[in-house]
């Protein structure tokens, strides 16, 4: 998991010093591929990646968070208290207007 953290920060580090010119290409380009036959396949794909971006920023952390929580209903309700962290912090997001 570290390895595909440090390769996505990477690639985006890349990318963000990618000239205007070419990301609009390739932005671009992805438009015209959802015209066409392959919608379906880069929707599903978009959706997928967005999955895998919410776990990374949000509940990875957010399990590392409650992981330090003590108590035995910590130790049961593991997974729920890494929800509670998440929602706490979309509430905190909402009310600041970050």
């Amino acid at each position: 998991m570290q390895q595909a953290i440090k390769a996505s920060a990477d690639a985006w580090h890349d990318w963000r010093r990618t000239p205007w010119e070419e990301r609009a290409a390739v932005l671009l380009r992805a438009a015209e591929l959802l015209a066409g036959p392959w919608r379906t396949t880069l929707v599903v794909g978009a959706y997928e990646l967005a999955t895998i971006a919410t776990m990374v920023v949000l509940v990875l952390p957010a399990r590392e968070a409650a992981a330090h929580v003590r108590g035995p209903w910590a130790v049961r309700f593991g997974d729920a208290t890494a929800g509670a962290v998440i929602a706490s912090v979309g509430v905190l997001v909402a009310v600041l207007g970050w």
